[in-house]
């Protein structure tokens, strides 16, 4: 065996004469590393080996052998260079096998630098490479680092054109996009990531495409969508491709008549097209379309008709001409004839001109006929030539053909002779009795000749006859009166109409007249037709009368025209005698006219402030008019008149006082408070200024001259909202103005409470918990003002005041610091300055536990007092300062506990100064302090009155006392109302109380009230033990100056049985009441009856009236008041 020393000796030796061979392997950080080699040679004869000599190998790499090699392997987190050195050694038996001399030989001697290279960061997304023109292009990449490393990503080329790159930290980054319409393509995008440390970079590079992104194209024209028959129809499409492709288009859907060419689309509705068509067109380029559809309306295209008849030209002079006119319409129309132009002798009906030309209508005639379907026509214009015609005579008269026996028969025979011809008459046929002379043919018959005889005469001219032939009849019969006067044809309304009938009788005989048609105001009396018609009976009458002689009659028509007699319209209406100045009057006036004639009114007498529009009579004198006024007015209907003629009378009228100034609404405590009241009377009355209700702090002044003065200065305790009414009073009416005065807190100072820890020990944690309060509530923040870097704040929480001074003094540190802390709320602050000692050695304890800082008188008091201490030892307890009914108990020095215990007395309410010392028992003994201030109060504080009461009300007016309490301590309190000495409060006060600590003082004194009288408010809480406040005051109920007619009686006041209302007169007059249900009802009225100046009662049952609100007015002479009331049944 060989011994190791000498071995070791010898490896020294090789040590310090051979060098390594000096090589460099690589591996990245995380590969595992491998080197394997064979043993350069074995260890023979039994000496052992080979054996590793680790000279220097890294901990992370294992080396594992056999006998024919070795092999060394690992893997770090750790880059960086790596020095590697190592050998092995065989034994060598240089003796035999039975007697063996072993040595040591060195082999395989290796030595490298292994790199451990930081491995770059990589790109672990795997990129979007396409995209479509207008879409949106995002490509969220990530990458790691195997060293977790920072990494770096950024974009070393992209098309900035319309990408956008943003490294979002923690290995992410986002490239966004999108491109634009003419952006297809192909784009070279790179993107690096590194990890800053050595491990490089490593690239993504990639190719976008951008493939094109087919946009469709789009119809932008708007289609004409009505045609008409028989016209052409055209609509050019325009479209667009926002690729500017080529445009294809196509009609999908339409009517026969409708093609498309190009982007035309066009055709003609033949005429019996008329009708709706849908049309669907598209347009197309190659890949997308657009279409459009639309409803193409056809309306009805009128043809016009067609004349297709000629015209007869020439016709005779008394000949008939007639012309059947022949047309037709292509849309099959009704048709209709005019005749537009002719000659006065001829004339269309239907389709038929007829007519016939006169003896003197030879010549030609244009004629000019038109035919028409409605809406479109044809005419024809042509001459007609009418021939002259030898016309022979005509006798135009009329033979009489009765004869009486006795008396001479004549007839004058008229005839002429159209062409002028000279006319001559014969006698062709007659009787012996009869005789022609010229044109008059007479005679008398004789009692012989009754019966009929056959008449002919004949007219001759120019050679051409006219013959008239009849039957004469003679008898001997009654012959018929005849009315030989002329008509009364016009009347009057209202008027007496007369017409005397004048009749004879050729046989004398008797006559007797009737009406046989006729106004029911006329009737005969003899001869005489009379009477008179009616107002309403204007207008014309067919009026028919005849007279008979028992046989035969005779009759006469007309027309009988009564003309219109004006009446004069009449005022119905009863005008309103009276007003008030400063109010409106109006009067309607109500007129009717008998004739129902349209009236207009007019005032023709009155005051300049009075004016008529329409048929009001209506303004508004002023406050101060006072008088009586001639009043006219007058309705016309235009030819005569009505008028009206009254007095009215006019009263003045108060008018409230007015508050003028705005009130100054808010104040911070322990600041003035000052608001210049300032009234106006319209009238110019005096004014008296009161404060009805005011905060307790506040003071009032009335100047006496329509202004006021309210000020004050609520103090610190304050803060709040205060109500308050100022009344102003000119004597007759009464104005309040209610407003709240809030009163703000002022910004006051928080107060550290927490007592600091006053040492540290070095290279130990230091804490001190920081405690404040705001007396305002104000969040409360902290400032590390002034002392050691090594300390800072931290858990700070501004609601709940606290805060945390925390740090480790290093070592060498020891020694005495000044640290400021600053508490701030609002704006406001408060500094804690204390003196922080940093040791080696021991330290003082620490008193932790919160004083209780209030005590109650007679109640006991305890504070359990705890401290520590660093080194853990005993603590003792002392009072450094303390009043005399405190003392220390319970004293635990090794758990450092004790009490501070005690019963204060009635002599010891007040602020007591407290300072208790801990001290421990280490060497050198140390000690700390706490200090605070002991509140004791008794056991109960009282209620306190904050509300200010109204100390004076006029008869009438509504006095009003808002109670406000406030409890220190938190109790309820219960508030009572009396008079003095606890007796009942008058009937006109009414108390009530609320939820909340308060209550109102309520009620409207009547003139039987005035005087002075005392109230006493007592607030009373509920505490232990109960205590209680007492406000006094007294109410003076002044009376009220009467200048007009005032109720005392203000809603709700209530009534039940009997109402009874009092009321004050300036004067005595007649008085009386109206009551109305809330619909406006009249449900009770009262007598007039005369009352006395000054104050009166008036009175009415209300029985059977429902309960409920009700209202009622009370009227005096010119004047009047209205209130309410409530009825409880």
């Amino acid at each position: 065996m060989w011994e190791k020393i000498s071995t070791l000796a010898f490896f020294l030796l090789i040590l310090s004469i051979d060098s390594y061979s000096q090589s460099v392997k690589e591996v990245f950080v995380g590969e595992v590393f491998r080197y394997s080699e064979a043993f350069e040679a074995t260890s023979d004869g039994g000496c052992g080996g080979p054996y590793l000599q680790d000279v220097d190998i890294p901990d992370w790499i294992e080396v594992t052998s056999n006998r024919s090699g070795y092999e060394l392997e690992g893997s770090t987190n750790q880059a960086g260079e790596y020095n590697v050195s190592y050998y092995f050694q065989r034994g060598v038996n240089e003796g035999s096998s039975s007697n063996p001399r072993c040595y040591s030989e060195d082999i395989n001697e290796t030595e490298f630098t292994l790199v451990v290279k930081n491995r770059p960061p990589e790109f672990t997304s795997n990129p979007v490479t396409s995209v479509k023109e207008g879409d949106n292009y995002r490509y969220d990449i990530s990458a790691k680092d195997f060293e977790n490393d920072q990494i770096t990503i950024s974009a070393t080329q992209i098309p900035t054109e319309f990408l956008s790159f943003n490294d979002s930290g923690g290995g992410t980054a986002v490239l966004t996009g999108t491109p634009s319409y003419n952006q297809s393509g192909s784009y070279n995008i790179e993107l690096q990531v590194s990890d800053g440390n050595g491990g490089g970079t490593n690239t993504q590079s990639y190719t976008l495409e951008v493939n094109n992104n087919n946009r469709s194209p789009s119809i932008d024209s708007s289609p004409p969508t009505s045609a008409t028959e028989g016209n052409s129809y055209s609509y050019s499409i325009e479209a667009s491709d926002p690729d500017g492709q080529n445009l294809t288009y196509s009609m999908d859907t339409g009517p026969g008549w409708l093609s498309l060419s190009g982007s035309t689309l066009s055709g003609n509705p033949g005429y019996n097209a008329t009708g709706s068509y849908d049309v669907t067109i598209s347009v197309s380029d190659g890949n997308d379309s657009d279409s459009q559809s639309f409803t193409i309306t056809v309306d009805n295209s009128n043809r016009p008709p067609s004349i297709d008849s000629k015209a007869p030209t020439s016709v005779n002079e008394g000949d008939n001409y007639s012309y059947e006119i022949s047309a037709s319409d292509p849309d099959g129309d009704d048709l209709t004839y005019n005749l537009n132009e002719s000659p006065s002798w001829a004339s269309i009906s239907g389709n038929t001109i007829s007519g016939s030309p006169g003896f003197s209508d030879s010549g030609d005639h244009d004629f000019l006929v038109e035919v028409s379907d409605g809406n479109a026509s044809d005419s024809q214009s042509f001459t007609v030539t009418v021939g002259g015609t030898d016309r022979g005579p005509s006798i135009k008269s009329s033979p009489p053909t009765s004869a009486v026996e006795g008396k001479e028969y004549s007839y004058v025979i008229e005839a002429s002779d159209p062409d002028g011809d000279e006319v001559s008459y014969t006698l062709v046929e007659g009787t012996s009795w009869l005789t022609l002379d010229g044109n008059h043919l007479h005679g008398t018959p004789g009692k012989s000749a009754q019966g009929d005889h056959s008449i002919k005469v004949r007219a001759t001219a120019g050679g051409k006859n006219d013959t008239q032939s009849y039957t004469l009849t003679v008898d001997n019969t009654n012959q018929p009166p005849s009315i030989g006067s002329s008509p009364v044809k016009s009347g009057k309304e209202a008027k007496t109409y007369e017409y005397v009938v004048n009749a004879s009788d050729p046989d004398g005989d008797n006559l007797a007249y009737s009406l046989d048609t006729g106004p029911d105001f006329v009737s005969f009396t003899d001869n005489r037709l009379t009477g008179k018609p009616g107002y309403n009976q204007a207008g014309e009458y067919e009026i028919a009368l005849s007279v008979s002689d028992g046989n035969a009659s005779d009759s006469q028509s007309f027309t009988l025209t009564i003309s219109n007699v004006n009446r004069a319209p009449s005022i119905s209406s009863s005008p309103p005698t009276s007003a008030k100045g400063g109010s409106a009057y109006e009067y309607v006036v109500n007129a009717s006219d008998p004739d129902g004639d349209d009236i207009s009114y007019s005032k023709t007498a009155g005051p300049d402030w009075l004016s008529m529009s329409g048929n009001t009579l209506s303004g508004t004198p002023g406050n101060k008019v006072d008088g009586s006024f001639d009043v006219t007015v007058k309705a016309s209907d235009g030819n005569a008149i009505d008028s009206q003629s009254f007095t009215l009378t006019v009263g003045s009228t108060n008018r409230p006082p007015k508050f003028t100034s705005d009130p100054v609404t808010g104040v911070k405590e322990q600041k003035k408070y000052a608001y210049q009241v300032a009234v106006n009377d319209p009238d110019g009355d005096n004014i008296s200024i009161s404060a009805k209700e005011k905060a307790p702090w506040m003071n009032y002044s009335d100047n006496g001259d329509g202004t006021a003065v309210l000020s004050g200065t609520p103090n610190a305790e304050q803060s709040g909202s205060y109500q308050v009414i100022l009344r102003a009073n000119d004597g007759t009416e009464q104005v309040d103005q209610t407003f709240e005065v809030t009163v703000s807190d002022v910004g006051r100072a928080p107060t550290i409470t927490s007592d600091p820890t006053t040492y540290a020990k070095e290279e130990v944690t230091y804490s001190y918990d920081i405690e404040a309060s705001d007396p305002d509530g104000d969040n409360i923040n902290f400032n590390y003002a002034s002392g050691p870097g090594w300390l800072s704040l931290s858990n700070s929480d501004p609601k709940t005041g606290t805060a945390t001074l925390t740090g480790t003094p290093p070592a060498g540190k020891s020694g005495e610091y000044t640290i400021k802390i600053v508490a701030t709320a609002g704006e406001e602050s408060t500094t804690q300055q204390y003196t922080l000692e940093v040791g080696t050695g021991n330290g003082p304890p620490t008193i932790t536990t919160d004083p209780v800082k209030s005590a109650s008188v007679a109640k006991s008091y305890r504070y359990a007092i705890k401290a520590s201490d660093n080194e853990n030892e005993k603590i003792t307890f002392s009072l450094e300062k303390a009043p005399d009914f405190l003392g220390l108990a319970g004293k635990k020095p090794e758990a450092g506990e004790a009490a501070l215990v005690g019963k204060p007395s009635n002599g010891d309410t007040g602020k007591h100064e407290i300072i208790i010392k801990a001290t421990d028992n280490g060497n050198p003994k140390k000690s700390s302090q706490q200090q605070f201030t002991l509140t004791v109060s008794v056991g109960n504080n009282a209620p306190v009155i904050e509300s200010q009461p109204a100390e004076e009300v006029n008869v009438g007016d509504l006095y009003e006392y808002n109670i406000r309490t406030r409890d220190p301590d938190g109790n309820d309190v219960t508030i009572t109302a009396s008079g003095e000495s606890g007796s009942k409060l008058p009937g006109w006060l009414s108390f009530s109380t609320g939820d909340d600590g308060t209550a109102a003082l309520t009620g409207t004194p009547t003139p039987d009230d005035k005087g002075t009288l005392p109230i006493i408010i007592t607030a009373t809480d509920n505490g232990q033990p109960e205590q209680s406040t007492k406000q006094r005051f007294e109410i003076r109920v002044e009376p009220k100056s009467v200048s007009q007619l005032d109720v005392f009686f203000v809603y709700p006041n209530a009534c039940r049985e009997k109402c009874t209302i009092k009321f004050a007169l300036p004067t005595e007059q007649q008085v009386h009441m109206k009551v109305y249900s809330q619909a406006g009802k009249l449900v009770r009225e009262t007598g007039k009856s005369s009352y006395p100046e000054g104050i009166n009662e008036i009175e009415f049952l209300p029985k059977k009236l429902p309960s409920g609100k009700y209202s009622f007015t009370i009227f005096g002479q010119d004047m009047s008041y209205n209130a309410e009331f409530t009825l409880i049944r």
